[in-house]
């Protein structure tokens, strides 16, 4: 029978049977482990944040870890050697599942975000043989998310998938192939629609200034971002005093920032300069 270990008990918890939590959340609300076999293990970083969560052992052997400040809400099932090593600051809106089973593993980067009933598995849960031959069909195969991956509601990540860095994942997709580094991939199975992304948790409409057309005007880098002196990367455009403050943005040393606001004040002399000699 499953030994069920539950918020007031997760401190320094170890039993008989060599099961051992290490670690405690720094905020857990309806938070519970459930332990079904020996020799398994959770490892809960510093600052993390469980919320609705449960962890469930449901055989032997298996290592669950969830990285520092990281903010997880749903299920995680481990079974039979089966691993699920989380990042750091990961967070998950609503309903996450993972499973790890028969001996693979699920491995996920930091700086990711999952939103809302997101699925991620080794395994389909059930075994499929060949009728002829009884040959298994449909084995187990572990799972690879990388850093900084932003994975849309409902999207389904299956045993085989490897997720590249800085990737996005659109809504109700289903990925079980390798997707490249900073790519937006979407569909079932998922494909490469557009290639060379980066994305920011900046949140549309509850940060200001609200809309935002260049990643120059996020108030710091975006995470994966292409250096500024490359050649593909336009410049700022808008208004004189947006692109003066884009470019502070991107050249944030004190030299830099000096020179750039004297080339400022000094435009609308060079300008007429300009207009003198090159009527």
């Amino acid at each position: 029978m499953a030994r069920i270990v539950k918020d007031g008990e997760i401190a320094g918890y170890s039993d008989d049977k060599g099961n051992r939590i290490i670690g405690v959340p720094a905020f857990a609300d309806r938070f519970e482990v459930s332990f079904a076999g020996s020799n398994n293990e959770l490892h809960i970083g510093q600052r993390a944040n469980l919320t609705n969560t449960r962890i469930l052992f449901d055989s032997s052997n298996s290592k669950v870890s969830i990285g520092d400040h990281s903010i997880y809400r749903g299920v995680i099932r481990a079974s039979h050697g089966g691993c699920v090593h989380i990042g750091k600051r990961l967070v998950v809106t609503l309903n996450c599942y993972i499973s790890a089973f028969e001996g693979q593993t699920v491995t996920i980067g930091d700086d990711c975000m999952f939103a809302t009933n997101n699925e991620i598995r080794t395994d389909d849960a059930h075994p499929i043989f060949d009728r002829r031959t009884g040959a298994r069909l449909n084995k187990s195969k572990s799972v690879t998310i990388g850093n900084h991956v932003w994975l849309a509601a409902q999207t389904a990540v299956w045993k085989g998938a490897d997720i590249g860095d800085g990737c996005m994942i659109g809504r109700n997709s289903f990925v079980n192939s390798a997707i490249p580094p900073h790519c937006l991939a979407a569909g079932t199975p998922a494909s490469v629609i557009r290639e060379e992304i980066v994305w920011d948790r900046t949140h549309l409409g509850m940060t200001a200034p609200y809309a935002y057309a260049h990643s120059s005007e996020l108030p710091k880098p975006v995470w994966g971002d292409a250096p500024s002196t490359t050649a593909e990367e336009p410049p700022p455009v808008g208004k004189p005093s947006n692109v003066l403050f884009g470019w502070i943005r991107r050249y944030r040393t004190a030299a830099a920032m000096a020179a750039l606001i004297a080339a400022y004040l000094l435009a609308d002399e060079v300008m007429a300069i300009a207009e003198i000699m090159y009527p």
